[in-house]
């Protein structure tokens, strides 16, 4: 989830940007690491639900020994 500095929630989305030092705002600061990542958007809950679920299936009986990274693309970019 994305909180302001206050602790308020902001969006409902899954990471945490306090910007807390810096001096600029929470929503500044989301926007710029949002911005870094080839789908420029935070993931939503549902998002990252369907893929714990997915493993937790029958359906990944055959995935062993594998990295899932959830990340919209960030890790390669």
């Amino acid at each position: 989830m994305v909180v302001d500095a206050s602790g308020g929630l902001l969006e409902g989305r899954t990471v945490v940007v306090t910007g807390a030092g810096s001096g600029i705002g929470a929503a500044t600061a989301a926007a710029a690491l949002a911005a870094t990542t080839p789908l420029p958007r935070f993931a939503a809950p549902a998002e990252i639900a369907a893929q714990i679920v997915h493993m937790l299936s029958w359906r990944s009986g055959f995935i062993t020994g594998a990295d899932l990274r959830i990340d919209g693309g960030h890790g390669i970019a």
